[in-house]
């Protein structure tokens, strides 16, 4: 298991968006499961609603993120994301 803070300035292009120089700090946890001393899963939580609210986008930006490889999201607009 990793718990990580993201901190730090958006210049280049995240979920669609362009860059607007706003600071942004983020958190996301990520579990990990190995097998046989290989990499065997990786599911993680981040939370893209607070990096959109603190880019000031967050109404602006169609769901295009998907809950799970291959399954769109059913809803018309951002919710929290898990993978």
């Amino acid at each position: 298991m990793l718990r990580v803070r993201l901190t730090g300035v958006h210049v280049g292009e995240i979920v669609g968006v362009a860059p607007t120089r706003r600071k942004v700090d983020v958190e996301q946890i990520h579990f990990y499961e190995g097998r046989d001393g290989r990499l065997a899963t990786h599911h993680y939580i981040r939370d893209d609603l607070a990096l959109l609210d603190q880019l000031g986008v967050r109404s602006e930006v169609p769901a295009t993120m998907y809950l799970r490889p291959g399954r769109p999201a059913k809803h018309g607009y951002m919710t929290r994301f898990a993978g």
